[in-house]
């Protein structure tokens, strides 16, 4: 009996200290699955396709996520830590859009991190990436990969755009900030696998847009071209993402790019 009891009370010893040990452990994988672990995450906010009720659909008004909730640890099935690192961004091709039937901006739905602080072409400013594409939109397989868009009394037009397009990464330039009349473009990269680790910067100064693009089995290829003067000392602001490039009723059907790296320098 003794015996017994004194098994007993060392089995319950056991299990309490252990029960104890557990409460006050701090799960190693709760912070590293945060997408604000992978990618800094201080100079933006995040549209994504969805209205204020989580809804898609064309013709609904597209949803932003403060800077505050993104550093809050914001992860949601169109943002979200991928396995292996990076951050995965999706976004259907039926989701909602920043300015819906308006006539202006764009009809084209997006999962896309957009910079807080609006500045003047004129300064030094670059934006570096790591982005591999995962899946296109089936029928345009395009995805606007990064921006330098206008802000101000441009806010609804893109200056410098960085597209994918089925394997090919092509650059372009607006020259006015009405309409395409004039817009200069390179193919920067071609048959750049799904996948692939694509790098990129595009380096703003007071002169010139200058991009730099790698990918592994595509080369390596720079394109500078100059600011053009209708632009000259706009505000304008960097936007990265899954800027899917088609539209139609699929929820399923969209396009999926993940990133590895995303910084932002000002000087």
């Amino acid at each position: 009996m003794k015996r017994a009891i004194f098994l007993y009370a060392v089995i319950m010893i056991c299990v309490l200290t252990s029960c104890k040990k557990h409460s006050v452990a701090s799960p190693p994988s709760a912070a590293q699955g945060l997408p604000g672990t992978v990618l800094d995450l201080h100079p933006w906010y995040l549209i994504l396709p969805v209205n204020s009720n989580n809804q898609e659909g064309i013709g609904k008004k597209a949803i932003q996520i403060s800077n505050t909730a993104l550093l809050a640890g914001y992860t949601s099935k169109y943002f979200h830590s991928a396995e292996g690192g990076g951050v995965t961004f999706w976004c259907p091709i039926n989701g909602a859009t920043t300015t819906p039937g308006a006539g202006f901006g764009s009809d084209h739905p997006r999962t896309e991190l957009t910079e807080s602080y609006n500045w003047n072409l004129g300064k030094t400013a670059t934006l570096e990436g790591i982005v591999a594409i995962n899946k296109y939109p089936a029928t345009t397989k395009t995805i606007i990969i990064a921006q330098l868009h206008g802000g101000g009394n441009y806010k609804a037009v893109a200056f410098v755009m960085l597209v994918a397009r089925a394997g090919t990464i092509t650059a372009y330039v607006k020259n006015t900030p009405r309409g395409d009349v004039g817009m200069q473009h390179i193919v920067l990269l071609q048959n750049v696998a799904m996948n692939a680790k694509i790098s990129y910067s595009i380096h703003a100064d007071a002169q010139r847009i200058n991009f730099t693009v790698t990918a592994p089995g595509a080369g390596s290829e720079q394109w500078s071209a100059p600011i053009p003067s209708a632009w000259a000392k706009q505000t304008v602001h960097f936007s990265a993402g899954d800027y899917v490039q088609a539209v139609g009723n699929s929820s399923t059907d969209g396009g999926m790019v993940t990133y590895y790296k995303l910084k932002i320098s000002h000087l």
